[in-house]
């Protein structure tokens, strides 16, 4: 259970990565005016939304290795999983 939250936490960092993107490619949308009015502070953050996609991007493939890692061992690495965990117990 407890896997389950972590994974549930990357999950909320990917969302803010995903919403920083969406909002560094729509910055242009907004208009003149709404960008002016945007603080500098937040303005620059936005401006960063390419270090978002590459943060995104390298987070998707960490949670899809971590939740697939199982299902893509081979018999054999499944194999040599079984026998550890029967030797650790001796």
């Amino acid at each position: 259970m407890k896997e389950k939250s972590q994974i549930s936490i990357l999950t909320g960092i990917r969302f803010f990565a995903a919403f920083h993107v969406v909002l560094y490619h729509n910055l242009f949308l907004f208009g003149e005016e709404a960008i002016e009015s945007i603080p500098s502070l937040i303005y620059s953050f936005i401006q960063k939304g390419e270090a978002a996609v590459s943060f995104f991007f390298i987070l998707s493939g960490f949670i899809l290795t971590y939740v697939y890692r199982d299902k893509l061992k081979t018999p054999k690495e499944k194999m040599l999983d079984s026998l550890d965990s029967i030797l650790s117990t001796l």
